[in-house]
């Protein structure tokens, strides 16, 4: 849990670091927390932050575990003040992020990942960002590649032999979404007191699977026997992508072939059987296709790690101070 949430942690504030504006409004919950230089970071932004990363309030995350309350904060606190590092060296150095680059990443985005402006909105909003959001997350991001750029003096060199070799140990990665058709025969367990009831369904499962054996058709058996979804088409359950189905029953379709039926399943309150009658996509996308996109995702890889590096020496010369 602790390595979740300070992964969490990571990726929002080293990736996607996000300002919070300074309140005017001096309360005593309002302190200053860390002086930066001639800057302060408040309670108010701390705690602001600690929601906008966990997806919990302070007081939240304290009453269910006060050790990862503490460690959370300090977390935040210190990427905060790296940011605050970051942004002073920004205006320093007259790095200037315009809208048009911004909108050049975003479709270079969308290009590289194979999707639409509705696929990218889809995405956002599943990961509870907005697009505005979005928008000054690369913002920073673009930001921080000029930072490295002006004070690193070697240049970031990213070998094709370095992308293929990440493409090879990560070819699954890059498979296009799978969908498949299937047909079910659902077997409902009518009284779950006794454990003969089960056992009466799984015979009648075996039997079924001996009928399909003999070659009976699938549809007419799920007409005739099953009490779940699709019974009076054959079973029919229509088309779905394997991404949505549970990691158990994923397991078993990936081992069908097209035709194939699986063996009786228990889950829950009954026997399941599935007939894989289509699977459509899921090819791996080829290296030419794909080496630009994993040419990003290493370069960027490589400015987080120089930037965590610039940033840490950066810290000796910075006066700081941390009041929690």
């Amino acid at each position: 849990m602790k390595a979740r949430h300070l992964l969490r942690i990571l990726f929002f504030l080293i990736l996607f670091s996000i300002r919070i504006p300074y309140s005017l409004h001096a309360e005593i919950i309002n302190r200053v927390v860390a002086i930066v230089d001639d800057d302060v970071i408040t309670l108010f932004e701390l705690n602001q932050m600690i929601r906008n990363v966990t997806g919990n309030t302070p007081e939240d995350i304290r009453a269910k575990d006060e050790e990862q309350f503490f460690e959370t904060r300090e977390n935040v606190l210190n990427l905060m003040i790296d940011d605050r590092i970051a942004q002073k060296k920004v205006k320093e150095l007259g790095i200037m992020v315009s809208q048009g680059q911004i909108d050049a990443e975003i479709e270079n985005i969308k290009k590289n990942n194979r999707m639409t402006h509705e696929d990218l909105l889809n995405g956002l909003k599943r990961e509870g960002l907005t697009y505005e959001v979005f928008r000054e997350n690369l913002k920073k991001d673009l930001e921080r590649q000029g930072l490295i750029n002006a004070e690193v003096k070697s240049k970031i060199l990213i070998r094709e032999e370095q992308i293929k070799e990440y493409y090879d140990q990560h070819y699954d990665e890059f498979k296009n979404d799978e969908q498949i058709h299937l047909a079910g025969i659902f077997l409902i367990e009518k009284d779950s007191t006794t454990d003969e009831n089960m056992q009466t369904l799984m015979e009648k499962s075996q039997m079924i699977i001996n009928e399909l054996d003999t070659g009976k058709d699938f549809g007419e058996l799920a007409k005739r026997y099953s009490d779940g979804p699709g019974a009076e088409e054959g079973g029919d359950l229509g088309t779905i992508l394997t991404a949505q189905l549970d990691e158990d029953l994923r397991h078993i379709i990936r081992g069908l072939s097209e035709g194939e039926v699986s063996q009786p399943i228990q889950r829950g309150n009954g026997i399941q059987i599935f007939k894989l009658l289509k699977r459509m996509g899921g090819e791996t996308r080829s290296f030419d296709e794909i080496k630009d996109s994993i040419y990003d995702r290493l370069y960027r890889d490589e400015i987080n790690k120089r930037y965590l590096t610039w940033i840490k020496d950066l810290r000796e010369s910075t006066y700081m101070k941390i009041i929690l």
